[in-house]
């Protein structure tokens, strides 16, 4: 399947990004990957969040 001109020249209009993936790589390897980077940084976020946490407490 190919991308349309003028899906390319609407995404160019718009600085919207478009991404070709190949039928061999079913979309929901994307989404999972996807998904799992966000919610490892999220945890992430919440771990710096709750040791600052901490270590405010300890130092009152």
């Amino acid at each position: 399947m190919q991308i349309s001109d003028e899906l390319i020249q609407y995404a160019d209009e718009n600085d919207l990004p478009l991404f070709e993936l190949p039928e061999k790589y079913p979309l929901i390897d994307l989404f999972q990957i996807l998904c799992n980077k966000l919610v490892l940084e999220e945890n992430n976020k919440n771990l710096e969040e709750q040791l600052l946490f901490q270590f405010w407490i300890q130092n009152i």
